[in-house]
């Protein structure tokens, strides 16, 4: 009995998806009018009679159209922050009155564009005397920075610094020193670390 019946439900929808029925049109053929029962065509006895009309439809329906998108959804929150950090320990002469030269090895390699806040700490040694050292960070490209505060330095002494730094596109950031007193030079060395943020305020 488990066989046949599953036979029967294997025939009904048909291996097209499609469930066959008929219904009754003819009062002289009972009542009331309407009566359904479903067939399987499959079978020797599966279509309708003479007073039957036959009515079929699909197991399952037609893919419908897609809807409208929906709104936007809000702002998640702000992912994990990029930053860098380098350090040397080796001096880099910075002549009195000349260009601004790079500390050496305080690059942090490459670093996506947008807004950073940096912290740097510089240790200068005047070579003969007092002098006025000034230190930026700036982008290895494009890029701007606020200046740090230029620190007279009579002798050896860290200088501070802090900002806002700026990168218009993937590049490293580092540290740039000159001498605004034009009387003597200094040895510098120090450390740099960057974090990017999504707003400055």
């Amino acid at each position: 009995m488990l066989g046949i019946a599953s036979a029967v439900q294997a025939s009904i929808p048909d291996s097209n998806g499609v469930i066959h029925g008929c219904y009754n049109t003819s009062l002289a053929h009972g009542s009331p009018t309407g009566a359904f029962r479903v067939i399987d065509t499959t079978k020797a006895n599966g279509n309708c009679a003479s007073w039957e009309s036959p009515l079929s439809w699909n197991a399952k329906g037609v893919t419908g159209a897609i809807g409208p998108t929906g709104p936007t959804g809000p702002t998640g929150p702000t992912g994990p922050s990029d930053g860098g950090e380098a350090a040397t320990g080796t001096d880099t002469t910075v002549a009195a009155g000349a260009s601004f030269v790079t500390v050496a090895g305080t690059t942090t390699g490459t670093l996506p564009g947008g807004d950073y806040i940096y912290e740097a700490n510089m240790f200068i040694t005047p070579s003969g005397g007092a002098t006025t050292a000034e230190c930026d960070a700036i982008g290895t490209g494009s890029s701007s920075a606020d200046d740090a505060s230029a620190t007279p330095a009579a002798i050896p002494t860290w200088m501070p610094a802090s900002g806002h730094l700026q990168l218009n596109g993937p590049q490293a950031a580092k540290v740039i020193c000159d001498e605004d007193g034009n009387v003597h030079g200094y040895l510098v060395h120090g450390v740099l670390t960057v974090i990017r943020v999504g707003t400055i305020h």
